[in-house]
């Protein structure tokens, strides 16, 4: 099962949840792209948060990685590893999802 949901007051988010197969763990790039993906959410709804600090889950199989975006600075934890141009690295190492 993989999906992701938005539950929202008064239309402004207040948590989400992406979840995705246990096969996510499995391949080297398939836990950047979950990151990824949830980075971008945040980007997407950043602007329609009201409350101070937005949580959310990204779930692999039974694991979970814990994502927090405090409105008030813009920053979210954890945060996203840079990727390097020249070199293959794991930029979001599967320990992330507990």
């Amino acid at each position: 099962m993989a999906g992701s949901t938005v539950i929202q007051r008064a239309q402004h988010p207040v948590f989400f949840l992406e979840v995705k197969p246990a096969a996510y763990l499995e391949g080297d790039a398939t836990p950047g792209m979950a990151d990824d993906q949830m980075h971008v959410r945040f980007f997407i709804l950043r602007n329609l948060v009201e409350i101070s600090v937005l949580h959310a889950i990204s779930a692999l199989g039974i694991r979970l990685c814990l994502y927090t975006y405090t409105a008030s600075t813009s920053d979210l934890e954890p945060a996203a590893i840079a990727r390097l141009p020249t070199r293959m690295n794991d930029y979001a190492p599967v320990e992330c999802w507990l």
